[in-house]
């Protein structure tokens, strides 16, 4: 055992290492408190009834009357027996703790990434840093999508092990493995995750086998592709319960189509096959400009929150706008997206952008232009009714494509692919140091190529700083003042407006009055967002700066291979985390209290009652007396509860 550690002290210092960072940054979590998430206390109050039966009775509810007219639970709170990667997943979340639980796995999935590959430890922590700590991946837990954060988290190690079967000897360990993470993968619930990793696997699969026709490895790639085939397969089955529970269900919903034939309106209804409507689909769409969000966090605004409740608050407090209208401006919405609203910007951090980039040109492996193109597909598809002629396309032949909505998810593939070849360029400079030596002055021209193109960037003015529904609202306004005018008492508008409906002349000026004190509050606010928009890039220009010194010190003054992964460790660190903790952090209004967390009780128990749900109850106990025997049973069962677990008020 001495010796086994003493071999392996890097790896538990690692796994110690990320725990404690996760720990760090859900510090409330050791002070008594949960994370607020909304989805899940909404998944509260509809899988109570279900769980509760489950506690009482050990048995599965496959009903509920607490949603709509009555609800299967298949969907909301079912365990299926036998399913061991569900019993593991749910141990281990138990052990750690929420969301502590997801941050690690994020972080421990791509140190397995690092370890499978044969990369070094450190450069398995800064990957873990940057995929743990992208924005979408915080924001995505704060929200309480769990199981989209648990299945992405499960993508790092399932990707490592696929391409390690193919480039090495046949490995029964290895194959098992990817059979292992895959069974993971599909526990945690999430199809439209593992579907869209798919895309990516498909890619990989077919580098592997124009490879294996090259190399003349036909036989060898047949056995690894079908042990792959066939561990996938047993993972499905493991999961089985519910992806045929999932499957049957569906059929049933509006991902199965419908046979209705009119439209409310009476016209012909041209949608009734399977499978989602195409405006449901894209409803949520990345803007094409807004790409630029993953290398540049801020450029359309952050979240869907007012400017002055935001961290562009002191952008506005050090405008030069009076205080009257930086008051009003703070009232907008900081995002100016094509999006209906967000809680903040995929962003997958300034240096991992530059490295995957430096990748492309320096790995040499052609297994980067896989990443590549899976990725701009993925960005492509991601951009959804912004680029219909491609969405069409995929929703119409792509089996399975059109039972998913929100195209932005596809998202993830993209940090996943981007983090990859960082990590891989990383390994890359490490393991060909004198080759990177030789080629160093092309290594400046591209850096010098990237940090120019970021201040070029911060530069041109071509966004109007105006989301599409401003536009709209701003377009329709004329016609609403009039109709509104028109709709009132003219007596009312003459004695307090002096205005004489009458006169066409007078309620034109009226209205263009009115109309032209908007346009001004508009155009401070696009001064306001025209600043955020230029902070974002010199914050992108900053890193952009630093990754390049890190680089120019690592071939020109023998920087050691330590410090160059410490630097960049540092950096990343610093690049990925106050993005993310702007989503979801420690911060405290005025009263002490925080904003994205409440005390851990009120997130296990978020139900609780109020005075018209008490009014409520003493009106049917009037009703029928006979309840009140079983509601005095009930509150004391709770109190009991309360007792065990320590839980006051």
């Amino acid at each position: 055992m001495k010796a086994f550690f003493q071999k392996n002290w890097i790896h538990f210092a690692a796994v110690a290492a990320m725990y404690i960072i996760s720990l760090l940054y859900c510090k409330p979590v050791t002070e008594g408190y949960g994370l607020k998430q909304h989805d899940i206390q909404q998944w509260h109050g509809m899988a109570h009834e279900g769980v509760e039966y489950r506690t009482e009775k050990g048995e599965e509810a496959l009903w509920t009357n607490s949603m709509f007219a009555g609800m299967p639970m298949m969907q909301i709170s079912m365990i299926y027996a036998g399913n061991v990667a569900s019993t593991i997943s749910h141990y281990y979340t138990t052990l750690i703790g929420r969301p502590v639980d997801i941050i690690f796995l994020h972080m421990l999935g791509f140190y397995i990434f690092a370890i499978v590959l044969g990369m070094r430890p450190l450069v398995g922590m800064i990957g873990a840093v940057a995929m743990a700590f992208a924005s979408y991946e915080i924001i995505v837990i704060q929200a309480g999508h769990n199981a989209k954060a648990m299945a992405t988290a499960f993508l790092a190690p399932l990707l490592a092990t696929f391409i390690a079967t193919y480039q090495r000897k046949i490995s029964l360990s290895l194959i098992a493995l990817a059979g292992i993470f895959m069974a993971f993968e599909i526990a945690c619930n999430h199809v439209q995750v593992t579907y869209y990793m798919a895309f990516l696997l498909l890619g990989l699969g077919i580098y592997f086998l124009v490879r294996a026709i090259k190399m003349k490895e036909i036989k060898d790639f047949t056995i690894k592709t079908a042990s792959l085939i066939g561990v996938f397969a047993l993972a499905g089955l493991m999961n089985s319960g519910n992806l045929i529970m999932t499957k049957d269900y569906a059929k049933h919903t509006i991902r199965g189509g419908n046979d209705v034939t009119i439209n409310p309106d009476g016209t012909v209804a041209t949608k009734n096959s399977s499978g989602l409507d195409r405006d449901y689909i894209t409803h949520w769409s990345y803007g094409i400009g807004e790409t630029f969000t993953l290398i540049s966090p801020n450029i359309k605004g952050g979240g869907s929150f007012p400017i002055a409740n935001s961290q562009f608050q002191p952008i506005l407090e050090n405008s030069d706008l009076s205080m009257e209208s930086q008051r009003e401006v703070g009232n907008y919405g900081a995002y100016w997206g094509d999006q209906p609203f967000t809680s903040g910007p995929v962003y997958l951090g300034a240096i991992i952008c530059v490295l995957a980039l430096l990748a492309l040109v320096f790995w040499k492996s052609p297994m980067k232009w896989v990443f590549l193109a899976v990725s701009l597909l993925a960005i492509a598809l991601s951009w959804g009714k912004n680029f219909m002629g491609l969405t069409n396309f995929f929703i119409d032949y792509v089996p399975g494509y059109s039972m998913f909505r929100t195209v932005t998810i596809i998202l993830i593939i993209v940090e996943l692919c981007a983090v990859a070849l960082a990590m891989y360029f990383i390994d890359y400079a490490l393991k060909n140091r004198d080759e990177l030596i030789a080629q160093k002055n092309k290594l400046f021209i591209v850096l010098g190529a990237i940090f120019v193109f970021t201040l070029v960037m911060r530069s041109i003015t071509i966004d109007d700083f105006q989301g599409q529904a401003e536009k709209e609202q701003l377009a329709n306004m004329s016609s609403g003042y009039y109709q509104q005018i028109y709709s009132m008492d003219p007596e009312v508008l003459k004695a307090n407006y002096g205005l004489d409906v009458t006169n066409k002349q007078q309620v034109d000026q009226f209205v263009n009055a009115q109309i032209d004190q908007v346009k001004s509050k508009i155009e401070d606010l696009k001064t306001v967002r025209h600043e955020i928009y230029k902070a974002s890039w010199t914050r992108t220009a900053a890193f952009t700066f630093m990754t390049a010194l890190v680089l120019v010190l690592f071939v020109s003054v023998s920087l050691s291979p330590v410090l160059f992964l410490g630097a960049l460790f540092v950096i990343t660190a610093f690049d990925v985390i106050p993005v993310a903790y702007d989503y979801l952090g420690s911060q405290q209004d005025d009263r002490g209290e925080y904003k994205y967390w409440v005390e851990a009780g009120l997130i296990n128990y978020p139900i609780s009652t109020n005075e018209a749900d008490r009014e409520i109850l003493a009106m049917e106990v009037a009703a029928n007396p006979k309840l009140g025997g079983i509601i005095e049973k009930a509150a004391q069962q709770g109190a009991t509860k309360a007792d065990e677990l320590g839980y006051t008020g």
